[in-house]
């Protein structure tokens, strides 16, 4: 049942609408951060530093904080705007997609529109906080009309000279946005006639205030707020931001009544107040994800969730929980849902029955809701009290979250596994089709194994095993050094989706030097144990061999008394100029030695025997494995030989599986061998062991 709780909501998370929602509050991060940050700095309590930020150079210093902070925050709703309505753009078809210009424009001035601008009424504040959920509403609202009118409009083709995609883009928009807009005006002409409200952002905020006026200013308020703002939240939405207008109206009037009794004398009595809930109940953001943040801390085993907490510590002190929420993530995520409700619940009754009952004052100050815990619950109450409030509801929090984070660590390796083997049932086909494939370009499992292995080269998580290689006589050659990776969750990583990964996140470069260094480590340690000349070999790409930075790696390793060959694969056709040509030379004379990787009779094959740059063919393993059954096979590896020979180069045959196969290279004049009829890839010990043991 809970699996399938768990598809219907990515089902839901997958929507159009809901996904540019959330996209286009994680491109708003950084506003976020900022215009939160900027507040933190206006409003840090401190008396000598507020003297100083207001007296410094005439007040400049003030108002460069205030300014960045009216720019971000208070044009919130704008930016939002902005970016749901660009995301819903990319998130549609490419014939959408060519009309993005147009649809943002028309998304904005629909908002407008509903935010009262043309009956004259829009506010400052209509386009901050207060002004998301018409945001949101215009966002989706007019780029979904203004896509469909599109879809049906009669392709316009200009010939004329200036008649540029650009241009014949816009005239075909002309008609579609001007259709929206006056939709959308007359909409809110005939609603606001009705109803009789200045605009729709003011209906919505006066319909919102009389539900909270029918629930009332207490207990029963203030648990639809926190019950409302999570929920919102949860399903992409800033929850706190779209009932900006409700805590306007009725939490800030109540702190305002509690400092006026203050101030006269009396006692003040309004329990539910803004910063009584910033404070004591959100404590970390919506969700109460301070809370979340500490159980992942103590409880997480996944190396991701570690990362992430790191990455949203500091903003979290101050309360600012976008890259927790989004990052982990906690929206759409069922198994997180109860906690992020349950947590901000408990909490708040918690706090209301403290207060109640006299063991926590009433709150009378005004603290910013990006006061740190702990700080803020002595600021708010004036009393030490609040601050063991805070602490004792955040051991809640993490009493809560605790199980929850572990049920969710075990949800996600059971995920893993499935979209692991997806992802290499993609891989596999892609290898036997021939067909391009970027798995980092849509797969989640696939970015998260490309971080993984990025650790895993910097930490030395990576192994080399040797597969031997011996000639017809039984001696043994030395070994292809072959990578391995143990993946703590998914065991031994399939190789070429190792290099596949390595490629995409710009890794590979980092992952041969790597290979090529501990290659030549163990090469040194083979001669110190065994005393025994083999020869190790190394498999690198096409383009690493054509990089100066390679060539400087390898200049730099060849003060080594043994390197590794070089073995180069045809995954990239080498291109030989007199560049590259010099290349080898140089790294001739320092002592390395290369191979052919995959060699067959293709003409990018041949072109590598024109040289003298290889010393060394691999056969093709197809050629090899058909030779017992394809006399073609055996007849184009046989002049494979033949031709290498006569140019003084060697050959050598992989996947070597039976005497049978082994007996009709010889044969064909082959008599070098690597494969499974004399030994799997073996870590290094086991290798040293073969190689010094008794001939084959």
């Amino acid at each position: 049942m809970w699996r399938s709780i768990f598809t219907r909501f990515r089902k839901l998370s997958q929507c159009t609408g809901i996904q540019a929602i959330r996209n286009g509050l994680v491109t708003l991060i950084p506003i976020l951060m900022i215009g939160a940050f900027s507040l933190v700095l206006k409003s840090l309590p401190l008396t000598a530093y507020q003297e100083f930020i207001a007296g410094w150079s005439g007040g400049f210093l003030y108002a460069l904080i205030n300014g960045v902070y009216n720019v971000t925050f208070g044009l919130l709703s704008v930016y939002m705007t902005l970016s749901i309505s660009y995301q819903y753009s990319l998130l549609k078809s490419s014939d959408a997609r060519s009309h993005s210009g147009g649809m943002i424009i028309v998304a904005l001035v629909c908002f407008f529109i509903l935010s009262g601008m043309t009956t004259g009424t829009a506010t400052e504040g209509s386009f901050g906080a207060q002004g998301t959920f018409i945001a949101i509403l215009a966002s989706l609202a007019g780029s979904e009309l203004y896509v469909i009118l599109v879809d049906r409009m009669k392709p316009v083709n200009l010939f004329s000279d200036g008649g540029d995609v650009r241009l014949t883009s816009a005239i075909k928009s002309i008609f579609p946005a001007a259709i929206v807009i006056i939709l959308f005006a007359v909409l809110n002409y005939v609603i606001l006639s009705i109803t009789g409200a200045d605009s729709i952002q003011s209906l919505f905020l006066l319909s919102a205030n009389a539900i909270f006026r029918v629930v009332g200013s207490g207990i029963g308020g203030g648990l639809l707020f926190v019950i409302l703002s999570s929920v919102l939240w949860f399903f992409g939405i800033h929850g706190s931001n779209v009932l900006e207008g409700v805590s306007t109206t009725m939490l800030v009037p109540a702190l305002e009544k509690n400092a006026a009794a203050v101030a006269a004398g009396q006692t003040p009595v309004e329990i539910l107040t803004k910063p009584f809930l910033d404070t004591f109940v959100l404590m970390g953001g919506c969700g109460a994800t301070l809370g979340l943040f500490l159980a992942l801390l103590l409880f997480s085993r996944r190396r991701s969730n570690r990362t992430l907490i790191k990455m949203a510590a500091f903003p979290l002190v101050f309360n600012i929980n976008e890259i927790l929420v989004f990052g982990l993530p906690v929206i759409y995520n069922p198994t997180l849902l109860i906690p992020f409700i349950l947590t901000p619940v408990a909490c708040f009754f918690t706090s209301y029955a403290a207060t109640v009952i006299g063991l926590v004052p009433v709150v009378t100050h005004t603290v910013e809701w990006t006061t740190p815990v702990l700080i803020g619950g002595y600021m708010a109450t004036g009393s030490v009290a609040g601050t063991l409030l805070q602490v004792f509801n955040l051991f809640l929090a993490v009493l809560i979250y605790r199980p929850f984070v572990r049920r969710y660590d075990a949800e996600k390796l059971r995920t893993a596994q499935s979209e692991y083997d997806e992802l290499l049932q993609k891989m596999k086909y892609s290898e036997a089709t021939g067909t391009p494939t970027v798995l980092t370009a849509s797969d989640t499992i696939a970015k998260a194994l490309a971080a993984d292995l990025n650790h895993a080269i910097n930490t030395g998580q990576l192994m080399l095993y040797y597969q031997p290689q011996y000639h017809l006589d039984g001696r043994c050659l030395g070994a292809e050094a072959l990578l391995r990776w143990d993946h703590k969750v998914f065991g031994m990583v399939y190789p070429p989706l190792i290099i596949r990964l390595a490629q995409e996140a710009d890794l590979l470069p980092r992952l041969e030097k790597m290979i090529v260094s501990r290659a030549a480590a163990d090469l040194q340690r083979l001669h110190s144990e065994t005393g025994l000349e083999l020869k190790i070999s190394v498999n690198i790409t096409g383009s690493s061999i054509q990089s100066a930075d390679f060539e400087n790696f390898l200049t730099d390793l060849s003060a080594r008394d043994y390197l590794p060959w070089l073995e180069i694969t045809e995954q990239t056709a080498l291109l030989f100029n007199d560049e590259l040509k010099a290349r080898f030379s140089r790294l001739h004379e320092l002592g390395y030695h290369f191979a052919v990787d995959d060699f067959s009779m293709g003409q990018t094959s041949l072109k590598y025997l024109l040289g003298s740059q290889f010393e060394l063919v691999k056969l093709d393993g197809s050629l090899v494995t058909g030779m017992l059954d394809n006399p073609r096979c055996r007849d184009i590896v046989s002049s494979i030989v033949q031709l290498s020979h006569s140019l003084n180069v060697d050959v050598l045959a992989e996947y070597v599986s039976s005497p049978e196969l082994r007996d009709t290279l010889a044969g064909a004049g082959c008599t070098r061998y690597q494969g499974w009829y004399y030994s799997q890839a073996v870590p290094f010990d086991e290798f040293a062991a073969l190689a010094s043991g008794k001939k084959f």
